[in-house]
């Protein structure tokens, strides 16, 4: 079998027949670990980038540099983008764009990790006349949280959902298998799950505060439109006020299983 080859298995089967479907799954791959990558270097390219489809309702795409499983500030950022975009209508982000203005139904961030990048990427849809608007805001939104961070009851609301919903990341044979297989990934002994939540709790607002500005520097943000900017009145630059701490809600929302937020 294939060297360097990683499999994630549950369910109800005994070793023998397992090896059998290995086997007989990978067994013709070459016995040697391909090389791997190298570190990514490239940070995108900061700005707007229009791919022009006639389309009624563009899709906006929009990202920025991450962080490595194993910087410091990732477990913080973790948490800071559950409160920024991962933590569905609780988040900052779905509060300005559809509640306060009505520019969408749906708008989320994640922050991903790889072996060799981390990156943090968002998805929003609206109508043609509002994408410039749109972008807009999602850029004094980061920016007021860059400079102010979360409130108290922010950080509890996420703590409490992050922490809280681990459970649910194993709750079948797929589930399980998937959790194994990305702390194979990301290079995570078993033991992660006993101190998983404990690292959750131990995030400050500081610590917050410090991730998020490395991560949402709008003027890093790599903006890709499929649609066009589309026909709108021009719009003053948004100004986002620190808003009151959010309504308790919880949805699913999806985000990086090995820190086991519920999938859509």
């Amino acid at each position: 079998m294939s060297a360097g080859l990683k499999v994630a298995v549950s369910g109800d089967v005994d070793p023998a027949t397992l090896n059998r479907l290995l086997a007989s799954a990978f067994g013709g791959l070459p016995n040697k670990p391909p090389a791997p990558p190298p570190m990514a270097t490239h940070v995108g390219q900061p700005g707007v980038q229009v791919v022009a489809m006639d389309v009624p309702q563009p899709t906006v795409i929009f990202g920025m540099p991450g962080f490595l499983r194993t910087d410091r500030d990732f477990i913080p950022g973790y948490v800071a983008n559950y409160i920024v975009g991962g933590g569905g209508f609780s988040s900052r982000l779905t509060d300005q764009v559809r509640e306060q203005r009505g520019l969408t139904y749906d708008i989320s961030t994640s922050l991903n990790d790889y072996r060799r990048a981390g990156v943090v990427i968002g998805e929003v849809a609206t109508k043609r006349g509002s994408v410039r608007q749109t972008i807009d805001v999602i850029r004094a939104t980061l920016r007021d949280f860059v400079a102010n961070g979360p409130t108290d009851k922010e950080l509890a609301d996420a703590k409490t959902y992050l922490t809280g919903s681990f459970p649910l990341a194993f709750s079948s044979n797929v589930d399980i298998a998937a959790q194994l297989s990305t702390f194979q990934r990301s290079g995570l002994p078993v033991s992660y799950l006993k101190k998983r939540n404990d690292l959750m709790n131990a995030v400050t607002i500081d610590d917050v505060k410090r991730a998020a500005q490395r991560l949402f520097n709008p003027d890093s943000m790599t903006v890709v439109v499929a649609g066009s900017l589309g026909e709108a009145a021009p719009v003053s630059k948004a100004n986002v006020p620190r808003r009151p701490a959010p309504k308790a809600s919880a949805p699913a929302m999806a985000g990086s299983p090995v820190h086991g937020q519920p999938k859509k």
